[in-house]
This record gives structure tokens, sequence and C-alpha cells, in this order.
């Protein structure tokens, strides 16, 4: 009977975790409850996420709370109550936050993290691995068919990339705007398709079918397009860096020449990539004259010049005025349509998103740091942008907070480390384990210019990811290191 029970719990624990990999990506953020002071909201997988971990709990307290025997539990453990910590030391030293959207954005990491907990403990056998990895790419699949629909059929956008985007307003796309499919931003998006590429190319080289191997080459290329039409540039990036280290490892290294630059060249056809790319390098080479920040420990700003400033030559006659864009006034409708990305944008001469990093939002972190070193000035005290993950943890949970997070990855990737350079054939589990490896990396790499362990979509595929190559580990090597 004891048997039966369990066997039945762990069934439940293994499909919460599906519904938390189907649900987590695809439904859109429509927001149930709006915070005050906030654009983030309480939404229906918070609730999801919380029934889920409930029984988890239910689960360990039945077991003696055993995932406590693993270090890495411990310091993921450590590094939440750092968390709490540097809350109190906001609300009571720096009083740098509002505290119940402080205590909000902390509890947020709390939800993300125990997704990995979670996840580990669903695993019990080589059949749920595989049960994973068939839930992880059909979902894909659907992002991609919803991508399809944005682009060619004005499929609803629920974007929060602004306050009022943020109360669940359905836009349309415009013609040649970014696509972000079922998430709440291109940005989002590309950062979630970082993930799934290596992951994707392991399942490809792992499956023994070859129905599967052309099902799986298809949805490869599905997700590529996304990415591609997501036309971020740093997730890009990030992706070149994943493929090329899961492919190494998946001793697949004559791939990895063809593969970048087939992606290159692709990308080379995708209009807002091209763009995006080209306005950097001409503003890098150009526009830029000079970068302007103020450190923390300085008064003046600090001015760095890159070429000597040339006074122009008068032109005689009037000033030449160039129209711009022009907006009409909108007739009113009985159906009204509000579209995302729409219109010609000002000439800049410089790039916005270098601009605000370089000005606004590192220094910002740097002063926070400056504020309190230890455990800086809290979750949601340096607003939701800083566009650069390891920055933004200094500067919210200190040098304490930062050592500790440093932590939890190091032991994450020390554990898959081991089973890179296996010599003889790989199994399908240890593909996986090469694949969400070189997603790790590629993730790590997108967090140096975008906030993607804040984003809670993301964030929270990415922890289940890992729980996901722990488990792996644990199961076939029966490690609990």
């Amino acid at each position: 009977m004891l048997k039966r029970l369990e066997s039945l719990e762990v069934s439940f624990l293994k499909y919460g975790v599906a519904a938390l990999l189907i649900v987590i990506p695809l439904y859109p953020k429509f927001p149930l409850f709006q915070i005050p002071g906030s654009w983030v909201a309480i939404r229906a997988e918070d609730f999801l996420i919380a029934f889920v971990f409930l029984f988890w709990l239910f689960y360990q307290a039945q077991h003696k709370f055993e995932f406590l025997k693993d270090d890495l539990n411990k310091t993921i453990i450590t590094y939440l109550i750092i968390g709490f910590l540097s809350f109190a030391s906001a609300i009571l030293i720096t009083h740098s936050i509002v505290p119940y959207i402080g205590f909000l954005h902390t509890l947020r990491r709390v939800e993300y993290l125990v997704a990995l907990f979670i996840m580990v403990t669903s695993i019990k056998k080589e059949e749920d691995v595989i049960f994973y990895a068939e839930v992880i790419c059909l979902t894909s699949f659907l992002i991609f068919l919803y991508g399809i629909g944005q682009r060619f059929f004005l499929f609803p956008v629920i974007s929060t990339m602004n306050v009022e985007f943020a109360k669940g307003i359905a836009l349309r796309l415009q013609s040649g705007a970014r696509v972000s499919s079922t998430f709440a931003g291109h940005y989002d998006l590309a950062a979630y398709l970082v993930l799934l590429l290596p992951f994707t190319a392991a399942v490809l080289v792992g499956a023994k079918n070859k129905i599967q191997k052309v099902v799986l080459g298809v949805m490869f290329i599905a997700s590529f397009w996304l990415l591609l039409v997501s036309a971020s540039r740093i997730s890009f990036f990030a992706y070149l860096i994943g493929i090329a280290f899961t492919l190494w490892f998946l001793k697949k290294k004559l791939w990895i020449i063809p593969v970048l630059t087939l992606s290159v060249v692709a990308s080379l056809f995708t209009p807002q990539l091209t763009e995006r790319y080209s306005r950097t390098f001409q503003v890098a080479l150009i526009g830029i004259k000079q970068i302007k920040f103020t450190l923390p420990w300085e008064k003046q700003p600090t001015i760095i010049s890159f070429v000597p400033e040339i006074t122009p030559t008068p032109i005689a006659g009037p000033p030449v005025v160039k129209k711009i864009r022009e907006i009409p006034t909108p007739t009113p409708s009985e159906k009204t349509y509000y579209f995302y990305g729409a219109g010609e944008e000002i000439p800049q001469t410089e790039d916005r998103s270098i601009a605000i990093r370089l000005k606004v939002e590192w220094p910002r972190a740097l002063r926070a740091l400056a504020k309190n070193p230890l455990l800086g000035t809290g979750y949601s005290s340096i607003t939701l942008a800083t566009d650069n993950d390891y920055l933004r943890t200094l500067g919210e949970v200190g040098i304490l907070g930062f050592l500790a997070f440093g932590l939890i990855l190091f032991k994450i990737a020390d554990r898959a480390r081991r089973f890179l350079f296996l010599k003889e054939t790989l199994t399908f589990e240890e593909t996986l384990i090469i694949g969400i490896s070189g997603a790790f990396l590629g993730f790590l790499a997108n967090a140096f210019f975008i906030d993607v362990f804040e984003a809670s979509k993301v964030a929270i595929t990415f922890w289940l990811l890992v729980g996901l190559l722990i488990g792996i580990i644990k199961l076939k090597y029966k490690e609990a290191k």
C-alpha cells in the first residue's frame, strides 16, 4: 500500500513538472492581480508553481527532506537566505525599497529556484528523462506555430515592455516588427531559444530513429528561424557559443564550422537582425565620440573620448528641415488593433541599448553596491532592468549574494564537467547532459547583457533544465554530491 502511494506521489510530481514545462513558456503573461507601484503582476502560473511546490514539500516531509543531503541544494538555500537578509537590510539600513514590493521580488527568486528542486525529485527512471525531452520539444514546436501566427496572421502579443502593455493589452505585430511569440518580449523569446537550440541539437544527435531525426531537424530549423526574427543581437551571439560548445562535446566537431557559417549567413538575410548589427558597428566606428558615466566614488562624470570632436563647417542658407514621420489622427472604429513595434524611428547618433547600459543601468548597479557592499540594496531597488545579471546581483544582494550565486553556477558546471570528455559512445542521457551544458553556457553569456535570470518564463525554464541535468547525473551515475 505504501509503495503504491509513493508511486502515485512520484507520478503526480512528474506530471506537475510536465505542466510547468508546458504552461510556463506557452501561457501568455496575462496579469491576474496588479501590484501597485510595480510592473510585476501575479499571474496564473504563480499559483501553478505554488501548488506543485506545496506537494513537493509534502513529499519531502515524508522523506525527511532528503534533498538537504545535496551540497548544491544547501548552497541554493544559503543564497536565498542572503536574499532575505538583504531584504531586511534594505528596509532597516539603506531604506532603498518599498517593503511589500521588495518582499514580492525576494519571493520571486524562491519561486524560480524551487523549480530545480522539484525537477530533480521527480526523476526516478530513464523513461522520465525521455518524457521530459518530448514535452520540451513539443512545447518548442507550439511556440514556433504561435510565432508563425504572430508574424503572418495577427495573433496577439501580450507584452510587458512598458507599464501600459503590462496590463495585459492584446497587441498585433506591425509588419517587420520583432516576433515575441508567447513571451513578454522578443528578448525573452530569444533567451528561451538560446536554451532550446543546444538542447534540441543534443536530442537530435541522441535520437536513434531516422524519422525522429528528420522531425527534430525540422524543429531545430523552426526554432532557429524564431531566433532570427526575434532579432536579438546578444542572444544570437550567445546561441553561437552554446551550439559550438554542444557540437564539440557531442563529438560532431566537423559540424561546427558549417553550422556556424550557415547560421551567420542566414542572419544576413534577416533585415531586423542585420539592421541592428550594422547600426551597432556604424555607431561604434562613427557615431559615438565619447562615453560619459559617473562611478559611485566619483563626484564628476568620467568621459572616455574615442575620436576628437570636429567643429562643423557653417553652411550658408536656411536650415534644411527633414520630415521624419507623419502620424495621422486615427479614425474611431468599432474594432481597434494596437500594433507593437510599428513605424520608423528617428535616426540615432548612438546605439541606445549600449548607451543606456553604459550611462544609466550599469553605473546604477555599481552605486547600489557602493551603498552596501556586503548585502546590496535589496531586490527591486535598482528597478526592473540592469541588462547585466551579474552587476544586478552585486547591486541587489551585494558581494555575499554574488559569491553564493556564483558558487551555485560553479557547482552545476563542475557536475557536468566530468561527463564532457567521455570517450565511449554517448548514451541518450549523456547527450542531454552535453546539450543542457551548452544551453547553460549560452545562458551565462546572455546574462552579461540581458537580465535573463529575472525574466520569469526564461528563468524558471532555465532552472528546470538545470534540474533535469542534475537529475540525469544522479540517476545514471548514482551521485548525490
